[in-house]
């Protein structure tokens, strides 16, 4: 009598949470393959099974750039290899103390950050070629961070923080973004 609710052993809400799961898994493999969503907002959607290690690098040590191109963080780099016939979900985060040093008198300029993976510099989501994330702006102190995300084949791949100054108007010459106290985390799962 009790065992009308139970489908081979296994009851009506784990079936039903499966399938949901399954749902997600197909929108979200859909969504990368479309680049978006319905209405042209660009939506990603990643699923992971077990944390299979995690790689952590930290600095305490100040560093600054002038570039208005991105540039590789130094030290902000950390090699992960996919085995062939499998894929590994990427989870990358990245924390810092930021501070966006200025002479002029514009106080909207900005350090942007992104995270890539290596071979190509290919940027990882949220972010694309166009549209990097802001970590501090002008003269103030911050501790900020992000998240990306990747879906990686079978190959060897190094994944590299990267950063610039934003001058907005342009009128600051001699911009200087700092960065210290910085910790790169990534996480991958099966």
């Amino acid at each position: 009598m009790f065992r009308r609710n139970h489908i081979a052993g296994r009851s009506l809400p784990v079936i039903a949470t499966a399938l949901v799961g399954l749902l997600f898994a197909a929108a979200s493999l859909q969504a990368q393959q479309s680049g978006g969503g319905s209405s042209g907002e660009a939506l990603f959607g990643f699923s992971g099974g077990t944390l299979i290690g995690t790689r952590i690098v930290t600095q305490n040590s100040p560093t600054t750039t002038g570039s208005a191109a991105f540039v590789a963080l130094p030290s902000a780099s950390i090699a992960a290899t996919v085995p062939a016939g499998a894929s590994r979900l990427l989870v990358v985060r990245f924390t810092g103390e930021c501070r966006m040093r200025t002479t002029g008198t514009n106080g909207n300029d900005w350090v942007e950050i992104r995270v890539v993976r290596n071979p190509g510099a290919i940027p990882l989501q949220p972010n694309d070629v166009a549209s990097a994330q802001a970590l501090c702006g002008a003269n103030s102190y911050n501790m900020n961070g992000g998240i990306w995300a990747v879906r990686l084949p079978a190959g060897a791949y190094s994944i590299q923080v990267q950063w610039r100054v934003v001058d907005s108007a342009p009128l600051n010459p001699g911009l200087s973004g700092w960065l210290d106290d910085w910790t790169m985390e990534v996480d991958t799962f099966i």
